[in-house]
Order: structure tokens, then sequence, then C-alpha cells
């Protein structure tokens, strides 16, 4: 995993968890706080490409050549793509098409998930933590899928970080906007689902650590820790008699051992650098 993404990236997703959380205590995110994460967001990726420009200059970034190969499948687009400009402007439909299909698809998401609040009498709160959260974040699942399996490990890993870092500064930002009063966050949100989403961003530095990548095991534990939150949900919103005990346990164990977890790699990273220091000396 390249270090910028470790040193730069993750921390700043970090920050941007943390001061969503102080801003939502007092119930809300008022149209100034909007502005603030706006102004953040806008700091942060002028400073990304900055900092791109600066390493293409140096020659760190490789330069990506375009191939056009008749014999091949897809050779119209291949064609499309034999020039620059042919190839900005072919990029630049289908950026716009995709996203018409993205805000038509968003659209009856909502209308489709305000339904289902309605019909089983739950909250529109837990269905955007449930249903919607899971339907508009499949577009990127699918992005970082097709990206590991194509080798571009690093842009499966950034695809998530900068997205949550999008969702938090653009997203919160302009529904406080154009909110006639900024956004009401419920008490639920803030005294267990965003502190759950901060636990999530802070266990993904030291997982990073190791070796500066995500294992497998490491991947089904992230996934585990996912379904017990969404089971967790549904309890809640079911009143199932579970609930009780499965919190407990949540509370007891799983949330004691994680933070064990990330304790104990964090101590072996510093270790393994204290070592290297040392032989270095």
């Amino acid at each position: 995993m390249r270090l910028q993404l470790i040193r730069a990236d993750i921390p700043v997703m970090i920050v941007f968890s943390v001061l969503l959380l102080v801003l939502a205590l007092d119930g809300g995110i008022a149209t100034w706080e909007g502005v603030l994460l706006l102004v953040l967001l806008g700091v942060y990726l002028v400073a990304l490409i900055t900092y791109a420009r600066r390493q293409q200059a140096q020659g760190t970034v490789p330069e990506l050549g375009v191939e056009v190969d008749e014999e091949e499948p897809g050779r119209l687009m291949q064609a499309l793509r034999a020039t620059t400009v042919r190839s900005v402007l072919t990029d630049l439909v289908l950026i716009a098409v995709g996203v018409a299909l993205l805000v038509a698809g968003a659209q009856m998401l909502v209308s489709g998930a305000t339904d289902i609040a309605e019909a089983f009498g739950v909250s529109d709160l837990v269905i955007g933590l449930t249903v919607v959260a899971i339907g508009t974040s499949l577009p990127e699942l699918a992005t970082s899928i097709i990206a590991a399996l194509r080798g571009d490990r690093e842009m499966a890993v950034g695809n998530l970080v900068g997205s949550n870092i999008f969702n938090i500064g653009a997203v919160v930002g302009v529904t406080a906007l154009v909110a006639p009063s900024g956004i009401d966050v419920e008490a639920a949100a803030i005294h267990f689902d965003m502190p759950v989403m901060l636990a999530t961003a802070l266990v993904l530095l030291p997982l990073a650590f190791t070796g500066q990548s995500i294992s497998r095991w490491e991947g089904a534990l992230l996934v585990a820790l996912y379904a017990s939150y969404v089971a967790y949900l549904v309890m809640a919103a079911s009143h199932h008699a579970a609930l009780g005990p499965f919190s407990a346990a949540m509370m007891w164990f799983v949330l004691p051992v994680t933070a064990l977890w990330i304790i104990a790699l964090v101590g072996y990273e510093l270790g393994l650098r204290h070592g290297s220091d040392s032989d270095v000396d």
C-alpha cells in the first residue's frame, strides 16, 4: 500500500470522522458547519492534486500509454482513445452518462427506502444505515473489487478512503447548505453509529501498518464486524429478545478484544520500526 495513503489520506479520513462527530454533538449540522466541511474538503483536494503533480513532474508517477489493437474486442473504444483529445472527450461523455444514471438511481433508491421504512415501521435512520448505505456503496464495492482483481490495490483502497472523505466533506456539507435549517442528527446516531464509524476508521490505520497491506483474514474480520453492526441495527429496530445478550457480548467482548488487537498491532509496528532503526545505527 502506498505510503501516502497511510501517512496522509487515512489520517485525513480519521480527522474528518472526528470532526463530524464533534459537530453533531449539539444535535445537528448547522449551515456554517457545512461550509466548514466543504472548505476543509477543498483544502484537502488542492493539496492532493498539488502533491500528485509534483510527483509526476519528478518522474515518480508512470505515464500510461494507449495502445490501439484493431484485432482485440472493444476496438471501437480503443479507436476513440487513439488520441489525447478523443480520450478526454470519451471519458467526459462516459462520466456524464454515469452521473445521470446515478442520479436517476438515487431517486429511485430513496423512494424505495422510504416505502420500506414505512412498511416495516422503522425509522429513516435505520433504513439509511442499512438499505440506503449498502445500495449507495455497491458501485464503490464493484469498483474496488475490479481494481483489486486487476492488481490496482492502491486504487481499491484509495477509492474507499477517498469516498469516506468526500461523503463527510461534500455530501454532509452540501446537504447542510441546501437544508433550510441544517441537518438534524438523531441522538442514537451520535451515541452509537458515529462512534462506530470513527472506530472503524481507526481500525484501518493499524491494519495498513502491518506490512502496509490488508490480508485476507483482516478483511474477513472487518466483514464480520460490519455484519455484527447490521445485526445490532436490525435487532434494535425489531426490539428482538436477543438484543440484550447481543449488546452485552458486543460491549464486553467484541469491542474490548478489538481495542486490544489495535493496541497490539500498533505496538508490534512500533517495535519493528524501533528494531529497524537500531539495526541501521
